[in-house]
């Protein structure tokens, strides 16, 4: 105590930083002040009390005189001499203070490189900052186009576009989730190209609504976010606005712009025609909401409805107090400290804020776990999964190395080990083994999913073998015996050049009888007789000819049994195309429809006898083998489940061409035999199959991993 006291009457080595930034803010009534670090760019927030303590180290001060103002300002608090020395040296540590002691350039230069690989330490490589980009002037001249959004009549009208959208939606809402899920001829790259685009229209937001506010958009650059180039900005300079609802505004600027944007993209695609562009409008309206509802406006993360929420409750150290709260939380249960306050409202506030710290360490970890797997499954595509997994095993690294920091700290401390309740710690040992382990045997089934279509087994398919205008076709699900004619087409081309053809040759016939007649009296008759001849042969030829094509305008059934319709067509039309026939070809809406050659009728089969085929894509085809167990979901029967099993798969991969010619997908034919004793399916039901390729648990699932990336002896 003699040493504090004589301690106390020393001048302290530190001096306030002249270059410090204060702002004054309001938080529930309360005076506090926003600190800005302009060479660092960090902000903190502290109390006037605070202030008064920073205000008095601007000149030369002693312990005992930093605790004088200390009690000047708040007289009812009770501060001690270390109370205010572990405070001098806190703002010490956080470079707000200079010391005036010699060798300080070895200690701040250790500091740094702390800091420094703190920070690596701390990066996701989900989120890695690549480089700045100096767009100061270009955000100028973006500030002048469109930073009228940000008024009154902006927002206005803003919230006309989100309505009529939401009109479109409630309307159309399951043409715009087909159009959005429909393959697209950009290929997997759409999604992404639409992912990317939004992310930079959200930071462009940001950044316009930061400079709208009166704050300065301090850095913009390039990252890469899950794989994927994007922008970031840095609108921390926010913290200086001293009214809420300009922070307020800048944090829910990025979302606004997407909403925006997902409101224009519903609006063009509705007056547009069905294309590529119109598929990818809607994927990028997804985006935008999916993204702002999950991601963006969840409070639970630290993105922008976490600062909405921090700054409508004015807390702005949400996440902080609530981490804190529930270290507290643990601090008491293993180590036995006592309540640091006990009241009623205070209890309640920190239920909340440990409520809400478990939460969003949950949902955190749900949302990187579905992340990871669908990094692991869009890479395994392409056959870049060492790469996923990389990736995801340095975020699990970096997340247990935080986890067990406090552990290995407490094994370290003496004084903490010692006041360890080892019993709790064992229980709590054993419920994370338990978990682990649980996690460790957790079954895992991968399944491929696939469009499948029900069709007759060993059915004889009825082609149109020439092309004409649909005149006459059996109904579906007629008995028909084999020789009945099944259709009839008809070609007026075809028939008017029968018609001359049989003309001509009736001319030539009479001709050639004519002259058979006057050869006896005339030679030039008889001169004429071998070339009439000839022509007359050639004419039948041609008649011969033009009666083989007339006959395969008639369709006859080569077995008998059941006439069915052949798989549904669906035909996106173009605006500057002619129209196609689109369903089913036996309907009757469809009568005076152009066939084309080589199109699929019909099939004639045994109803009882059906299987599924099902277009697997190519690059899961290698995982397809016979035996499989299949399950399939139809269109028409969304409840119910048919089981089946692989009976063959197609070793030629065949082409799915889209509605404008390009291809679209490459595909394998999985036949899928069903079960017997189930519910009986038609042919020409459409649905969606599952097949089971392997079931492991996740432990087997990452030594097979683990394997395949690195030579090990096991």
């Amino acid at each position: 105590m003699s040493f504090l006291l004589s301690a106390a009457e020393r001048r302290l080595p530190f001096l306030t930083r002249g270059d410090l930034q204060f702002v004054r803010v309001e938080r529930r009534g309360e005076r506090r002040y926003v600190v800005s670090d302009p060479l660092t760019r960090e902000y903190f927030e502290i109390s006037s009390l605070e202030r008064a303590v920073l205000e008095r180290l601007r000149r030369p001060a002693t312990l005992s005189s930093v605790l004088e103002t200390v009690r000047e300002n708040s007289p009812t608090r009770r501060t001690t001499l270390a109370q205010v020395e572990q405070f001098v040296t806190q703002l010490y540590q956080q470079r707000l203070l200079l010391s005036e002691s010699q060798g300080q350039g070895a200690s701040l230069v250790a500091q740094s490189q702390d800091q420094r690989r703190s920070r690596l330490t701390q990066t996701s490589p989900l989120a890695i900052r690549l480089a700045r980009i100096p767009v100061s002037r270009w955000l100028v001249q973006i500030d002048r186009v469109v930073g009228g959004a940000f008024s009154w009549l902006g927002g206005f009208l803003a919230s006309a576009l989100a309505l009529a959208a939401l009109a479109i939606v409630a309307a159309r809402g399951d043409e715009i989730w087909a159009a959005a899920t429909r393959p697209n001829s950009f290929g997997p790259f759409a999604w992404l190209l639409a992912v990317v685009f939004v992310k930079f229209w959200h930071e462009l937001g940001h950044a316009v609504a930061c400079r709208r506010m009166g704050a300065e958009c301090g850095e913009i650059g390039v990252m890469l976010l899950v794989g994927l180039p994007t922008l970031y900005c840095d609108v921390s300079d926010t913290w200086r606005l001293p009214e809420k609802r300009r922070r307020m505004i800048v944090a829910a600027g990025g979302m606004a712009a997407e909403l925006v944007l997902a409101s224009i993209c519903i609006i063009v695609w509705s007056r547009m025609e069905a294309g590529p562009i119109a598929t990818w409008l809607c994927q990028l309206a997804i985006v935008c909401s999916l993204g702002t509802l999950l991601v963006n406006a969840n409070p639970l993360l630290r993105y922008d409805g976490y600062y909405l929420v921090a700054d409508a409750i004015d807390s702005p150290n949400l996440a902080q107090r609530a981490g804190e709260a529930l270290r507290e939380v643990c601090r008491r249960w293993f180590f036995g400290d006592a309540e640091t306050d006990g009241e009623p409202r205070n209890l309640r506030r920190k239920t909340a804020l440990v409520s809400y710290a478990v939460a969003s360490r949950v949902y955190l970890l749900a949302l990187l776990t579905g992340t990871g797997w669908a990094l692991y499954v869009w890479s395994r595509r392409y056959g870049c999964e060492s790469v996923a997994l990389i990736a995801v095993g340095l975020v699990i690294v970096s997340a247990v190395r935080r986890a067990l920091q406090p552990i290995i700290g407490t094994l370290r401390d003496p004084w903490r080990r010692g006041r360890l309740r080892l019993p709790r710690a064992a229980v709590a040992a054993v419920a994370v083994a338990i978990v682990l382990g649980g996690v460790w045997r957790l079954p895992i089934v991968r399944r491929v999913a696939a469009p499948c279509v029900v069709t007759l087994d060993a059915a004889s398919p009825v082609f149109a073998q020439t092309s004409g205008a649909l005149r006459y076709s059996v109904a579906a699900g007629t008995q028909v015996e084999q020789g009945d004619v099944l259709y009839r087409l008809a070609d007026w081309d075809l028939e008017r050049a029968l018609v001359q053809q049989e003309t001509l040759v009736q001319t030539l016939d009479l001709r050639c009888r004519q002259l058979a007649t006057l050869r006896t009296f005339q030679t030039e008759a008889m001169q004429e007789m071998p070339a009439a001849e000839a022509q007359r042969e050639a004419a039948l030829q041609r008649l011969a000819e033009f009666r083989d094509l007339a006959t395969r305008l008639v369709g006859h059934a080569t077995q008998s049994g059941i006439m069915w319709s052949a798989p549904v067509r669906r035909v996106e039309h173009e605006s500057d195309a002619l129209q196609q026939w689109h369903g089913d070809l036996l309907d009757m809406r469809n009568r005076g429809a152009w066939v084309e050659s080589g199109s699929l009728v019909g099939m004639v089969g045994d109803p009882r006898r059906v299987v599924v085929q099902a277009g697997v894509d190519q690059a899961d085809a290698p995982a397809i083998r016979e035996g499989l167990a299949v399950r399939i979901v139809c269109e028409d029967q969304p409840t119910h489940v048919w089981e089946g099993v692989v009976r063959s798969v197609s070793r030629r991969a065949q082409t799915d061409a889209d509605a404008t010619g390009r291809d679209a997908t490459r595909y394998h034919v999985a036949v899928v035999e069903l079960a017997p004793g189930g519910a009986t399916l038609s042919p020409g039901m459409r649905g969606m199959v599952k097949i089971e390729t392997y079931r492991a648990t996740f432990g087997e699932l990452v030594r097979r991993q683990f394997n395949r990336l690195f030579i090990t002896p096991w």
